[in-house]
């Protein structure tokens, strides 16, 4: 079995899937075509032992990338739509808790329209025994 990092991961893709182009790699860009597009992927974790387990909280990171004349407005249209579909979400019981941390906005290109990135980062704070991080508690 999985990481539970894993296993988040894929859970805040599929929870999202309903927004189009959403893929768990951050090696893979977007293609123009397919924007917008939205890429899931996990960065730094904190892990606190406790008496009989492990508090995890962990940064997941969802990567809105867009193209449009009006790049503010359609970023925070994918913004939204996000944060609609993870708002107090457990994952399915993985998580205790996902909780919305941040958001950067950058602009990645210029032409016809230009390209631009909102970055969301989530904090999903989880348990998991000492000698098993495959199974949230």
């Amino acid at each position: 079995m999985s990481h539970v990092r894993t296993q988040i991961r894929a859970a805040v893709a599929a929870g999202i899937t309903s927004l189009g182009n959403v893929t768990t790699s951050r090696v893979y860009p977007a293609k123009e075509s397919a924007l917008p597009a939205y890429q899931v992927s996990t960065g730094n974790e904190t892990v606190e032992g406790q008496t009989q387990w492990l508090d995890r909280t962990l940064d997941v990171i969802i990567d809105c990338v867009a193209r449009a004349d009006d790049l503010d407005s359609a970023l925070d249209t994918c913004i939204a739509a996000v944060e609609t579909l993870l708002g107090e979400q457990t994952l399915g019981g993985l998580a205790v808790h996902l909780v919305l941390t941040g958001i950067e906005i950058t602009q990645s290109g210029e032409g016809s329209a230009p390209i631009g990135r909102a970055r969301l980062t989530y904090q999903a704070m989880y348990r998991t025994a000492f000698s098993n991080p495959a199974t949230s508690i």
